[in-house]
């Protein structure tokens, strides 16, 4: 799960490590050449090439034309496909409940938000789901191209129980609410 990416006591793997840094440095400087990617990241050419080719036929990249020579064969570059997959950020406040879908550029693509209705934490929960659903449909993005959806809660998660305890506005007192149907956090 994507949470677990970037936790700190989590060491990245060599592979996750190159993944992340090319796939990085598409988004922020493409299009781009895979020698200016080699060189920016440290990576020789050749394995940089390996991921290029990986990327393209998984459709996540594709190649954009040519860059100006210095001398020398024209680079190709290459581009991140952003709209091949989408993430979706839904988050809960005291007052609302919002939800926002972009692509892999960062770009907003739809979002929706609700007042947060005054019942229990639970039905809160599904509001939030609802919520995404709505998003969903109201954006035309297909269900199976969204990668991952990340929910925004303030309060303390319980990572055993699979439960985040918030100050619920209805009760007037902290409630914990169960987050257990999502994938494990191990």
């Amino acid at each position: 799960m994507f949470i677990h990416r970037f936790r700190k006591d989590k060491i990245l793997s060599d592979r996750e490590y190159k993944n992340m840094s090319i796939l990085n440095m598409l988004r922020r400087k493409g299009p781009i050449a895979k020698t200016d990617i080699s060189r920016a990241i440290s990576l020789n050419i050749v394995t940089v090439s390996n991921y290029i080719e990986n990327y393209i036929a998984k459709g996540l990249v594709f190649e954009k034309g040519l860059a100006v020579s210095t001398g020398g064969r024209r680079p190709l570059l290459v581009e991140l496909n952003q709209d091949v997959k989408y993430v979706i950020g839904a988050g809960l406040t005291l007052t609302t409940i919002s939800a926002v879908i972009i692509n892999l550029g960062g770009k907003i693509i739809h979002s929706l938000s609700i007042e947060r209705p005054f019942k229990t934490g639970d039905h809160v929960l599904r509001e939030m789901f609802t919520l995404t659903e709505k998003l969903i449909r109201e954006s035309g993005i297909a269900t199976e191209k969204v990668s991952d959806i990340v929910l925004g809660i303030s309060g303390v998660f319980d990572q055993k129980a699979k439960t985040v305890t918030t100050w619920d506005p209805v009760e007037q007192r902290h409630v914990a609410l169960n987050i257990s149907f999502l994938e494990d956090f191990e």
